[in-house]
């Protein structure tokens, strides 16, 4: 895979088959880390989602079954869709754990190409995965075709700066952590992708959660982490990345911006 432009090159496939390297890898340490833990976040997602007794909802994405088995604990049906054989057997075990397996189901599928018939689910939720869409739009379509003519979306994903050498920067450090990045889109990019195919917008909530960087590199298996290293560096005491890096001790902390929002028919 190439990068140009601050975008990544390449097919769907290609970064596809980057994504279940880096989450077969470190499908435990991810489903550990705090960033996709923070209860603050999951309270506002579960907020929005309002999914409880009688809705039928998918968690597109859904990693190690955190957001599944949040929801189906209020009562809604669940079925997770994921990318990774080793995502979907953590999340199988998690909700067998929290004693809602009963009203949740697993299936292994592409954010861009879902096994489900059109308008089956009133609440369609993708968390922390545009970001890894090599064609957006397509995602945009999918999650929006497999929505009931009167369901709710619920995107939850990294919010990238409106000033783009930063967010350029954040970027391109990114994909020397994780190969399967491609870009962050703006809050504003984001709606337009559901916007402009006839959702409307009711909520948006911007909040941040605080990563250690010693720990998100741990949990990652790039080819450059000395890059990323010295990239966050370069940018402490400014916003050269956009992410308020600053030190802590022997380590840099940053914030994960981000933006969750609702969008209804």
């Amino acid at each position: 895979m190439t990068y140009s432009g601050g975008q990544a090159e390449g097919s769907v496939e290609s970064i596809e088959r980057e994504a279940v390297a880096q989450f077969t890898v470190h499908a435990e340490a991810f489903a550990r880390a705090a960033v996709v833990n923070d209860e603050r976040a999951l309270d506002v997602l579960a907020g929005l989602a309002a999914a409880g007794p009688g809705d039928r909802v998918v968690d597109v994405a859904c990693g190690p079954g955190i957001v599944t088995c949040r929801l189906a604990a209020g009562g809604a049906t669940v079925v997770g869709v994921d990318l990774t054989p080793a995502m979907l057997r953590l999340a199988a075990g998690r909700v067998e754990a929290a004693g809602c397996g009963a009203s949740t189901a697993f299936a292994l599928g592409r954010m861009d190409r879902l096994p489900f018939p059109a308008a089956c689910f009133d609440v369609v939720v993708n968390r922390y995965a545009l970001h890894h869409a090599a064609e957006p739009e397509r995602v945009a379509a999918e999650l929006g075709r497999v929505a009931a003519p009167d369901g709710r979306l619920v995107i939850v994903d990294f919010a990238a700066t409106e000033e783009r050498e930063a967010a350029t920067a954040y970027d391109e450090a990114e994909r020397r952590r994780d190969p399967s990045h491609v870009r962050n889109l703006t809050a504003a990019e984001q709606q337009g992708l559901f916007t402009s195919r006839g959702w409307r917008l009711a909520e948006v909530i911007p909040y941040r959660v605080t990563a250690s960087l010693g720990a998100v590199l741990a949990n990652s298996h790039g080819p450059d982490h000395a890059g990323v290293q010295s990239r966050f560096e370069a940018s402490l005491g400014g916003h050269g990345l956009g992410v308020d890096a600053r030190r802590q001790g022997d380590d840099i902390v940053f914030d994960y911006p981000l933006v969750a929002q609702l969008f209804r028919r």
